[in-house]
């Protein structure tokens, strides 16, 4: 049987119309799978910052231990000192991409919203941690950076296994650290430690002096004793 002109048109539109909806499926699943690779590459990047930030708060205390061996702590906790690793006015706006910061002082400043935030978790008491800004600047100029866009601060505060009375005053021979870096993207990471000196009580035995004699009063040597990333910074 001959097919008519008319058959060969109908079998004419449906191979164009199945074409068509092939072509746009395909399309969609090509769509799909760009986003879900710009998806991953957006992902991958966001914790390559956020693995970068965690590092920059660490490169901060590692930098700031060293000065406290030759410092009294109770002029650290009472903010008499700060560290020589500071840039630029604590008091100054700013600005990471969207985000712009003031890390001292006033309602809304970095200081205010760490002391809310241990507030929150801390009955208010004598013994209350009070924090002081102690090192700020940018991870170029505090660890030499060089083309790092990672602001870092960090700040101190009485140990809160001490139960002294006097936040401002260290009786132990440990002080707790709370180190922050920002980045432009609106990345923020922060780790909380704790830094003790090698004699202090509870921690550990300092070694024995091979002559009792001509052992200092106290050993000036500062060690990291605890360190945990803060997941949720305030």
């Amino acid at each position: 049987m001959i097919p008519t002109l008319m058959h060969l048109r109908t079998q004419a539109g449906s191979a164009l119309l199945i074409t068509i909806l092939l072509t746009t499926m395909l399309g969609m699943l090509a769509g799909a799978f760009a986003l879900l690779a710009r998806t991953e590459t957006m992902t991958a990047g966001n914790l390559r910052r956020a693995r970068a930030a965690v590092y920059a708060a660490d490169a901060l205390i590692q930098r700031v231990m060293p000065e406290f061996e030759g410092r009294s702590w109770n002029d650290v906790l009472s903010g008499a000192v700060v560290s020589s690793l500071t840039y630029g006015s604590a008091g100054d706006v700013r600005r990471f991409g969207a985000i712009q910061v003031i890390l001292c002082c006033g309602g809304g400043s970095l200081t205010a919203r760490l002391q809310a935030s241990s507030d929150g978790n801390w009955a208010r008491s004598g013994d209350r941690p009070v924090w002081r800004l102690y090192a700020w600047g940018s991870l170029e100029q505090i660890a030499g950076a060089a083309g790092s866009s990672l602001y870092v601060a960090l700040w101190v505060s009485d140990d809160r296994a001490e139960a002294d009375g006097n936040p401002l005053a260290d009786s132990n021979g440990a002080i707790r650290l709370h180190a922050e870096a920002l980045g432009p993207s609106g990345v923020r990471r922060a780790i909380a430690a704790v830094v003790a000196r090698a004699d202090a009580p509870g921690y550990w035995e300092p070694a024995a002096a091979a002559d009792p004699a001509a052992a200092p009063a106290v050993d000036p040597r500062v060690r990291l004793v605890s360190w945990r990333e803060v997941r949720q910074v305030r």
